[in-house]
């Protein structure tokens, strides 16, 4: 068990270790997926893009390749442009051409999606919004409520906001692993839940308005500052203990993520970050975040106290300086960089009622011996949120046969969702009707025809193609 009080300060962003020793198959080849007909960008499109963005316009082989390549490593589009707009009136003039044009376009933020949502599935144009990286106000709203509203463009990156905010003795009610890169405008398209969800929930019950561009070009300005708008048993001991936090802890507590040993044991052997406590099947990590530091501490005592008396957990430790805190939550932030270290990693983002949570963990790793090198698991225990990651030698196909769909069929069967966090994207379109009845889907169809007639905007993701 490892517990921490959040001191208010910005962590250093960190550089996360790829290996780039094999190439990345293109997505075309390795996946059953044809093209549409869409137009292929031609040299008076280039004219136009250049006419409206200056130099900002890349077709450079090797400076696109981080474009086209996902952040695990396992994707590669074939886009032979992408554009770096720093406005909404170019965004804008960018779309309305490629809308007229029949020319795909696919996003694209901080590039830290899992799912490849971020990323071109053959030749679709990059938009680049990281220019757009602007915090344009902080302003505090008027009444009782106090409430700071911050107003800033999709390409800021988190961490950045959450550092000018703290200078202010704010904070973010988001934090992630990718901070460092991620950026708002991916955060707020899937929603993200991250390390704060038990304290604030997800992102969306933040957003007060949003100013988005349409797939014709139109800019639809929804920007408001109102808040109301009506326009196993070892695991079964971390669910009581998290029972067990909501009840001494109440309105202090903010997180509560845990990590089974098999992930613990990945970033001990390759990120060498020390575990302080003994070795354990399963770690928690209880976050509190109140404004008293005695009662928070007196709270927090308590809590630890009676699940030590109860025997919910064999050994502890509380973080009361910034520097433990922060070694104690990079042991969770970090399990993704070890995990691709340790292979080829196949990552899933399911939501499942607790009593069976980790019961799929165990079924996999059962499953996909002795193809696979480890399979973890970890997540946040307050929404049900489970992190599944299968960790092969190589890219394999019999590996990937035996995890899917087998994952998203015991996920359905158990009344799970199949995307908790991390969006459909590419990777899990097809699978949608595991997760959301035919009539859901046809009814997501509808709207996507109503907003982007032409279907030129993000292809090929998040519905299905058949």
């Amino acid at each position: 068990m490892l517990l921490s009080r959040r001191v208010l300060q910005t962590w250093a962003a960190r550089v996360l270790a790829r290996n780039s020793s094999s190439a990345v198959p293109l997505t075309s080849a390795h996946y059953p997926v044809k093209r549409h007909d869409f137009a292929r960008v031609s040299e008076l499109d280039l004219q136009e893009f250049r006419s409206i963005l200056g130099d900002r316009v890349i077709t450079n082989a090797s400076e696109l390749e981080p474009y086209n390549t996902d952040w695990l490593r396992n994707l590669r589009g074939q886009s032979t442009v992408a554009l770096r707009p720093k406005t909404t009136d170019e965004v804008s003039r960018i779309l309305a051409h490629c809308s007229k044009n029949r020319i795909a376009v696919v996003p694209q933020g901080g590039n830290t999606g899992l799912v490849g949502g971020s990323n071109p599935v053959f030749d679709e144009v990059v938009l680049s919004l990281s220019l757009m990286n602007e915090v344009i106000s902080v302003d505090e709203v008027a009444g009782k409520s106090q409430t700071i509203v911050s107003m800033v463009t999709s390409g800021c990156v988190l961490e950045s906001l959450d550092a000018m905010l703290a200078k202010k003795g704010l904070m973010m009610p988001l934090d992630l692993g990718a901070k460092g890169s991620c950026q708002v405008g991916g955060n707020v398209s899937t929603n993200a839940g991250g390390l704060r969800l038990m304290r604030y929930g997800s992102l969306h019950g933040s957003i007060l308005g949003i100013e988005v561009v349409l797939p014709d070009g139109k800019v639809l300005d929804l920007l408001s500052t109102l808040r109301k708008d009506n326009t196993g048993s070892s695991f079964e001991a971390v669910w009581q203990t998290y029972l067990t936090a909501k009840t001494f802890l109440g309105e202090i507590l903010s997180a509560v993520e845990f990590m089974d040993a098999a992930s613990m044991q990945l970033v001990e052997k390759h990120l060498a970050l020390c575990n302080p406590i003994s070795p354990q099947p399963f770690y928690a990590l209880v976050e509190t975040s109140g404004s008293s530091d005695a009662h928070d501490k007196m709270k927090l005592d308590t809590f630890f106290e009676y699940i030590m008396k109860e025997n919910l957990i064999n050994d502890g430790s509380i973080a009361t300086d910034y520097t433990k805190l922060r070694n104690m939550w990079a042991l969770r932030e970090r399990i993704t960089e070890a995990l691709t270290r340790e292979g080829v990693t196949y990552k899933y983002d399911v939501s499942l009622p607790m009593a069976v949570m980790y019961d799929l963990v165990v079924e996999t790793r059962q499953r996909c011996l002795p193809l696979a090198k480890c399979t973890v698991g970890y997540g946040h225990i307050g929404d049900g949120n489970l992190h599944l990651n299968i960790v092969g030698e190589t890219h394999s196909k019999k590996l990937l046969h035996l995890i899917e769909p087998f994952v998203f069929e015991w996920t359905a069967r158990h009344r799970g969702s199949i995307s908790a966090e991390h969006g459909l994207g590419f990777k899990k379109a097809d699978y949608i009707y595991y997760s959301k009845s035919k009539e859901a889907v046809d009814v997501m169809k509808s709207l996507k025809q109503l907003f982007d007639p032409q279907g030129i905007l993000n292809p090929y993701k998040t519905l299905p193609q058949q």
